[in-house]
């Protein structure tokens, strides 16, 4: 897990951000999964895991829906369109020159916009695994899920040496 997070923030600064974004979004499923290995119930689990462990970094601005609507939009549609009644789009943006500048909601007319900045979206989405972590790292439920996560692994042949590897080997 340290290094999914850790790969987000290293994309983050090579300004890879669609892969950041990916990313960011899909953590709170994975850690929803880890801690309690139900593959039902998506939305709720990561709804209450976003609620529980990242929401409050952002002042109310963000809770679990918002989140949702965001992984749902970027994921599956490839778009940043809301679906939910508290904005009509998101607004990823990313500063330049290392300032960070917050996320704010703005309205023009009748259409109501969430500008989520990037690094900042990223880097609380990382503390807020840390914590998790330092949280479930020693429940059975973590455990045992835990050893299905894909990993990065070192394969013990001659032949595959030169080899990163991703993979699940139990």
């Amino acid at each position: 897990m340290l290094d999914l997070i850790n790969e987000m923030m290293r994309a983050v600064k090579s300004k890879a951000y669609y892969p950041a974004l990916i990313t960011a979004v899909t953590i709170p499923d994975i850690c929803s999964f880890l801690s309690t290995g139900s593959t039902t119930g998506n939305k709720a689990r990561y709804v209450k895991w976003f609620n529980d462990f990242v929401s409050y970094r952002f002042d109310g601005l963000i809770d679990g829906n918002i989140a949702y609507d965001l992984r749902c939009s970027v994921l599956h549609e490839g778009t940043l369109e809301v679906k939910s009644k508290s904005f009509t789009q998101f607004i990823v943006v990313t500063s330049k020159n290392d300032i960070s500048v917050n996320h704010w909601g703005i309205k023009r007319g009748s259409s109501e916009y969430l500008f989520i900045e990037l690094n900042i979206f990223c880097h609380h989405i990382y503390e807020s695994v840390i914590a998790w972590i330092n949280k479930v790292e020693n429940t059975k439920s973590y455990q045992d899920n835990y050893k299905k996560f894909f990993k990065k692994e070192k394969l013990h042949m001659p032949w595959a040496e030169a080899l990163d590897v991703i993979a699940v080997f139990q």
